[in-house]
């Protein structure tokens, strides 16, 4: 993304604001990388140290159960966010998710896929597949999904202290 001229931005890390920047400072980031907020009109302004929670942000603690829901969300928001393979968009949302699952689990019993058969991408294109190709998908959004709960099993442990 990219800043907007004399708009002032917080960064947003384990439920923290860890930085705030203007345009001079990022002028641009990937949202896919870091969580970032406008804070531009919060009145008072946001700090480095306040706490981050469900699009909240305080100088107190947010309450934990808030917290935790906050993680739980993101973790819901990351295994359902659409994911790239070979080029094409494919969506995840939990109804692919398991579609795809029946479809590599086939594959890997060892069996055939119909002549012709694909995959519909997020544009809703046919993109004609293999059987390898399915497992590719597979294995993308199992990865991917790990890591999405490692990531919340870190904040919940952060959050704790390491319980």
């Amino acid at each position: 993304m990219r800043a907007m001229p004399g708009r002032i931005y917080a960064q947003i890390h384990d439920s923290r604001v860890h930085q705030v920047f203007g345009a001079d400072t990022l002028p641009e980031w990937n949202e896919h990388d870091i969580e970032v907020v406008d804070i531009t009109d919060l009145d008072p302004p946001p700090q480095v140290g306040w706490f981050a929670a469900d699009g909240e942000l305080s100088g107190q603690p947010i309450a934990l159960a808030d917290q935790l829901v906050a993680i739980e969300q993101q973790l819901l928001a990351a295994v359902s966010a659409d994911i790239e393979v070979d080029g094409h968009a494919f969506q995840a949302d939990e109804r692919s998710r398991t579609l795809l699952a029946s479809t590599a689990t086939f594959v890997a019993g060892g069996g055939t896929l119909p002549e012709g058969f694909g995959w519909r991408d997020k544009d809703n294109s046919l993109v004609p597949m293999t059987g390898a190709q399915v497992t590719a998908i597979h294995r993308a959004i199992v990865e991917r999904n790990y890591a999405a709960h490692l990531a919340a099993w870190q904040a919940k442990d952060a959050l704790l202290g390491g319980a």
